[in-house]
């Protein structure tokens, strides 16, 4: 129960202080994941990650659109990166599809990470 709420306190936190944060992703009134644009205090990227709980076909994809959407176009974000565990063969594949390529390796998110860059061009208005 104390790691649901440290986590809840901080996407909360995160949309007061930010103005942007985690959003609950839905399909047919279920909740099935999540999808978000955060800042961690580490990198000065700003990163969009996401989650599904159970595989749905394309449900991660049109909710990481709408976020990188929303970035591009609410935000005027230059730069979006995803921090993405190399041995995430979905994960990884979803950002491709979401038109980021592999940019670097990084150690200090996470020993086994690679960084994803998302090209905005597509995403505004």
């Amino acid at each position: 129960m104390s790691e649901a709420w440290r986590l809840f306190a901080a996407d909360a936190g995160h949309w007061a202080l930010k103005g942007y944060g985690w959003w609950t992703v839905t399909h047919n009134e279920a909740v099935v994941g999540s999808v978000g644009l955060h800042s961690l205090p580490q990198h000065d990227d700003l990163e969009i990650g996401w989650n599904v709980y159970t595989p749905r076909q394309g449900i991660g994809t049109e909710a990481a659109r709408a976020a990188l959407t929303w970035a591009a176009n609410e935000m005027r974000a230059d730069r979006i990166v995803s921090y993405i565990n190399r041995g995430n063969a979905a994960s990884i594949a979803l950002a491709e599809t979401l038109g980021a390529h592999r940019e670097a390796d990084v150690s200090s998110h996470n020993p086994n990470s690679a960084v994803y860059l998302h090209n905005l061009e597509g995403y505004r208005a």
